[in-house]
């Protein structure tokens, strides 16, 4: 996946920026495993207090974020931020523990580069680039497969006490998933999935702040600091109304040291240092690529005697040993997830013309055809209009349609009515209703085709 075109052109320069990037990996997706270890034994938000604290000393000592003035105004858009910021990290720690790290890493460490080019190929912005369509389509099935098809080796004892990190919110996630009929496992790789798009909207809005304060790395700075002003009076308010308690605020404090240092302060700069130096897809890929590798490297050892004794963990090692493994599913997610960062993250390709020649100072003349300059990219959700409105245009493929309404209609009640009275009998009928209305589709494509004018290509429509 790390291939030659991974660098930029400046060739082996570029070399020592992608070790960099590599090794910072490492560090992030070793932070993440301790991250995961430490919500066994302390609550949530001294985990994250503390974590935000040490960031917030090490942030503040390496950039000087005080040393111009902020405004007003950009206090308060600062402060927005943070609690926004604030939030996906308490909803990514709340995930962590309900799929694992494995699983974590899998779905959220992913570059926005990634996600916008998804993103991108979803509404139709690049519709006539199938690379990019073949990259989305392996995330897709990625996310599928762990959502469907990944289970824990162990599952969860019904009986099992919460341990300290498990709130209100916990419970109130469990239930959640348990109403829709997921797991705790598969609840938390849906909500990861979530929080990985909205993550990238929110770094997308937070761009014009970090121009407006000069520059990422000091929003990320102020943000942390307001963070921590946000989270010590919530910390203290949990301590004063909760029965939960920290058996050593030393072990703790060494934790939160190291997943700071590990996670988010060494990743958070060996990515700004390969933006400077390395294209930002190469970034994405390289930076992706290597953390998921990394974790699936990492999991089979974590839990040895050895290592569990070394870390000083093996007081919750018989929590942590069972739960969230590795199975196949995961291994084919994780192939799909290689392919499709690769994808998504190389730069679009350039269509160009036909080479007819050169010119007097020997640049490349192109000859372009007029539907070249026909190709567009629409959304879906245009897509679906138009058609849509091309079916209810003629009445043969008007009356297809609404039967095919109609009969979609009784299909999903016979499913859903199955499902839920366990009626063999219903659920077949429901599968042959659904075949007759393929058929159905079929007879609508081809009422709409036969309308097609003819082209070039297709002289007879």
């Amino acid at each position: 996946m790390l291939s030659e075109g991974s660098l930029s052109a400046s060739g082996c320069s570029s070399l020592p920026y992608a070790a960099l990037l590599v090794l910072a990996k490492l560090g992030k997706a070793v932070g993440i495993f301790l991250a995961y270890e430490c919500l066994k034994t302390y609550p949530l938000v001294y985990l994250l207090l503390l974590v935000q604290l040490c960031t917030c000393v090490f942030l503040v000592v390496l950039q000087r974020p005080f040393s111009k003035r902020v405004s007003r105004p950009l206090w308060l858009r600062v402060a927005r931020h943070s609690v926004l910021d604030v939030g996906f990290l308490w909803m990514w720690l709340l995930s962590l523990s309900l799929c694992g790290p494995v699983r974590a890493i899998f779905l959220y460490e992913h570059s926005d580069v990634v996600v916008l080019s998804a993103l991108a190929v979803l509404l139709g912005h690049s519709a006539n680039n199938k690379s990019k369509w073949r990259g989305f389509v392996c995330l897709l099935v990625a996310l599928l497969t762990l959502l469907l098809f990944d289970n824990d080796a162990i599952p969860r004892k019904s009986d099992e006490s919460q341990t300290p990190s498990q709130g209100v919110l916990w419970s109130v996630l469990s239930l959640l998933t348990s109403s829709i009929g997921l797991s705790d496992h598969k609840g938390g790789v849906a909500l990861l999935s979530l929080l990985l798009v909205l993550r990238t909207g929110f770094h997308s809005a937070a761009r014009t702040l970090s121009v407006d304060l000069g520059g990422s790395k000091r929003l990320h700075t102020l943000s942390t600091v307001v963070s921590v002003a946000f989270l010590l009076p919530l910390a203290v308010f949990t301590a004063l109304v909760s029965e939960a308690s920290v058996s050593s605020w030393w072990g703790l404090l060494v934790s939160a040291l190291s997943i700071s240092f590990l996670a988010f302060v060494v990743d958070f700069y060996a990515e700004a240092a390969c933006q400077h130096h390395l294209e930002s897809g190469a970034t994405a890929r390289i930076g992706t690529c290597a953390v998921l590798l990394w974790a699936v490297a990492i999991a089979p050892f974590w839990n040895h005697p050895h290592v569990v004794v070394l870390k000083g963990m093996h007081q919750i090692r018989e929590v942590v040993a069972e739960e969230h493994a590795i199975s196949g599913a995961a291994l084919v997610a994780l192939v799909l997830l290689l392919l499709a960062t690769s994808t998504l993250s190389a730069p679009g390709s350039k269509h160009k013309g036909s080479l007819v020649g050169y010119s007097a100072g020997g640049l490349p003349l192109y000859s372009f055809t007029s539907e070249r300059f026909q190709l567009s990219s629409q959304s879906v959700l245009l897509f679906a209009k138009n058609s849509l409105r091309e079916v209810l245009s003629r009445t043969d493929s008007r009356r297809i349609f609404y039967f095919l309404c109609i009969n979609l209609a009784f299909t999903a009640v016979e499913m859903v009515y199955g499902v839920w009275t366990n009626s063999l009998g219903l659920l077949s009928d429901a599968f042959h209703m659904l075949f007759d209305c393929s058929s159905l589709v079929m007879g609508l494509s081809a009422a709409v085709m036969s309308r097609w004018k003819p082209t070039r290509i297709f002289s007879y429509g």
